[in-house]
């Protein structure tokens, strides 16, 4: 294989000499290699650099050089400049095969960090239909950086033999010097509010939307660095004005041995018979060299320079030419001197350098960047669903999957149920949730981070018991989502609260209007302290009755008034102390004031019992109080597994499901647990084996189809 090197890489190589950059020995000790290349401009930033270290990865995008060389300028001219100035010249990552940054306001984020996500999009071009074609087609000009044609082509056909994407008809791969792919859109979606969703969805489903992790670590001052874009500029303005200096240095030193010679010359030739008649009758060299040295007062140098010229040359050379470049050199290592006493002139050198480079190989920005980070698509899919009703699950260890909800099938209370989902070894379910296509899930993750989703983009399993997906497919989550909340697109603004219950009995609510807009990596819901939780998240309206349920069996109930409203970046209060030290919240729940009466609480414990429990039995014992005795927790029942809030006369049409740490589910109808008073034991609703216990339940209602008698 053979490879020629870019024009711009001599900038690279030219002063590789041992003189200026130290030299190691290669992998077998053969050969000698340089340790760092006396690069002129800023490499590592133009052309960026990724790889993996123990314990350590760098992800360096790649930038604009005419950008990059502006900015260290800058840097040059004003070295107090603020990195926030600096990304007016550098307005972020420039890839070779262009795109379209669309979180652009991130990008001074990263300038100031030197990490973060660039979401890049590819460049499109919609063709609209005309009389003689009924299709509109949507042309791909440019796409994401690292993204594989191949794979991209793949991708897209699935997209259509699936019919992930509806509208799509077909993709053909047209390039040839130029990217050039175009996908065919049905006439039936070829308008413009159709055309929206589906780039929408092509983005969100394809290649034609990645998002590239920067990381700017680099080894630099003897260790890892992370370098945002001033420290970058810094570092390597510091490693060119060290290479100026020792080039500098190596020049004068020549300079300075020229200058030694020319002396040596000069004097030969105000004796130059002499000096000819001294070398003739010399026995050989070595004689010659030292009766030059003794006669005319010459160093060694001098003496074999003269040595070295045929007696015709030195005859013929003339005075006044040495004295000529004599001058010159003694200018040039005053220059050399004056340059290493003053770090200005080096500092101009370097500046006088790269506004060369930008000259010679500065080139216009390819990729586009925007500030449309936070805005989404305005394509409104949801006019092309049709409703559907999903039961979705999701587990400790980061598994979540979406199934239609007639796939289960109800049995009678102490039934041994069915396997409901798959879960890898010492792995357990978080939450499950039964919600309409439409609506958008709030996603609460333990540490306290609220993602958003709409429910209709969670993968959908083909089989009842599948695992399902990683949730890193659908959003990076940061840890377990241990509650997905739905919400109606429109109840963002109705005065509505999240709020928050942790496992050490903190409490916390916000306007849930400060969640109508997640970014893609989530945002703080609530900042716990170290070894707590959250365990739960609800929508309460203001004025509800709060009810929080430890593992132990106790139950504390306060009004959510005596919870103040929050800012998203804050701890909470306490909701609820403990009796003993090893008891935790396993759950909290919400009832309006209007369905105190109507409602009741369903308690079931890890052994498979269970009670209802009117909600007015439970006495208020305000926010911060012990609770009072909700179910006895001896060894028949075990700890509580999950609390829920029931109607308190259910009908056919109500049904628990109920899950063991084994995956086997079994979904009963309330109205076949009676109601009892709280502080007693309650009856059997699962039954279970010794190495059985449940770990989850959620309320599912039933249309009359979906009840097997």
């Amino acid at each position: 294989t053979e490879a020629r090197l870019a024009k711009i890489s001599t900038e690279l190589l030219q002063d590789v000499i041992p003189e200026i950059v130290k030299f190691q020995e290669n992998f077998d000790g053969e050969e000698m290699e340089p340790t760092v290349l006396p690069v002129k401009f800023p490499l590592l930033l133009v052309n960026g650099t990724s790889g993996i270290a123990v314990g350590l990865s760098s992800n360096m995008p790649p930038h604009n050089i005419g950008e990059v060389i502006d900015a260290t300028v800058q840097l040059i001219d004003d070295p107090n400049t603020i990195v926030e100035d600096l990304s007016e010249y550098v307005k972020g990552p420039d890839f070779p095969t262009g795109g379209v940054i669309v979180n652009g306001r991130a990008m001074r984020l990263f300038n100031s960090t030197g990490k973060g996500p660039i979401i890049l999009r590819a460049k499109l071009e919609v063709k609209e239909p005309t009389e003689s074609r009924d299709e509109a087609t949507i042309i791909v000009h440019e796409i994401p950086y690292l993204t594989n044609k191949s794979n991209l082509m793949e991708e897209l056909h699935d997209l259509i033999s699936s019919k992930k994407i509806r509208g799509l008809v077909d993709a053909r791969d047209l390039s040839k010097n130029k990217i050039r792919i175009e996908i065919d859109i049905h006439e039936d979606y070829s308008h413009e509010k159709s055309i929206r969703v589906i780039i929408s969805q092509l983005y969100k489903h394809s290649q034609l939307e990645k998002t590239f992790y920067a990381k700017n670590i680099a080894f630099a001052r003897g260790r890892p660095l992370l370098l945002n874009l001033k420290r970058a500029l810094t570092i390597f303005l510091e490693h060119r004005e060290h290479v100026v200096k020792k080039t500098v240095k190596h020049n004068l030193n020549k300079a300075l041995m020229r200058l030694n010679i020319l002396e040596g010359l000069y004097i030969a030739l105000q004796n130059i018979d002499e000096v000819i008649e001294l070398i003739k009758k010399s026995d050989d060299r070595q004689a010659a060299q030292e009766k030059l040295i003794k006669r005319f007062s010459l160093n060694e140098a001098q003496a074999k320079a003269i040595l070295s010229m045929q007696l015709a040359r030195l005859a013929r050379m003339e005075v006044e030419a040495i004295l000529n470049e004599k001058e010159e050199l003694e200018a040039k290592a005053e220059e050399y001197r004056d340059i290493l006493a003053h770090k200005e002139k080096r500092m101009q050198i370097i500046k006088k350098e790269l506004e060369e480079i930008k000259e010679k190989f500065g080139d216009e920005r390819r990729t586009t960047i925007t500030d449309d980070a936070d805005i989404p698509v305005d394509a409104d899919i949801y006019q092309m669903l049709h409703d559907r009703h999903l039961l979705i699950t999701t587990t400790q260890q980061g598994y979540v999957r979406s199934i239609e909800i007639d796939k289960f099938r109800t049995q009678r209370r102490g039934g041994k149920g069915m396997t409901a989902v798959t879960l890898r070894e010492n792995d357990s379910l978080n939450d499950i949730l039964v919600t309409l296509n439409k609506s958008t899930l709030l996603l609460i993750t333990e540490n306290g981070l609220v993602h958003s989703t709409p429910a209709f983009e969670i993968p959908e399993a083909k089989r009842r018991n599948a695992r399902g997906s990683p949730w890193k497919t659908v959003l990076p989550v940061d840890s377990a989502v241990v509650k997905m909340v739905p919400v109606e697109r429109d109840s963002f603004d109705k005065g509505l609260f999240l709020f928050f219950v942790t496992a050490r009995g903190k409490v916390k609510k916000t306007k849930l209007s400060a969640f109508s807009n997640v970014r893609k990596t989530g945002i703080i819901g609530i900042r716990l302290e170290a070894g707590d939780k959250v365990v739960n998240s609800f929508v309460t309206n203001g004025d509800d009755h709060i009810y929080l349920a430890t593992k132990f069996g106790l139950m504390a109930h306060f009004p959510e008034k005596e919870v103040r409203p929050m800012g998203r970046a804050t701890r909470g209060v306490t909701g609820m102390r403990f009796k003993t030290p090893n008891d935790i919240i396993i759950g909290g729940l919400t009832v309006p004031e209007s369905e105190m009466k109507d409602s009741s609480i369903l308690t079931i414990t890890e052994r498979g019992y269970g009670k209802r429990t009117a909600c007015d039995k439970y006495r208020f014992t305000h926010r911060g109080a012990r609770g009072v005795i909700d179910i006895k927790t001896e060894e028949r029942n075990g700890n509580v597994a999950s609390v829920l809030v029931v109607p308190k006369k259910p009908t056919k049409e109500n049904s628990v499901s109920i899950l063991n740490n084994l995956g086997i589910s079994i979904r009963t109808r309330i109205e076949t647990i009676r109601e009892i008073s709280r502080n007693t034991k309650g009856v059997k609703i699962m039954s279970t084996k010794p190495n059985e216990r449940i770990v989850f339940a959620t309320i599912i209602d039933l249309s009359e189809e979906d009840i097997e008698s």
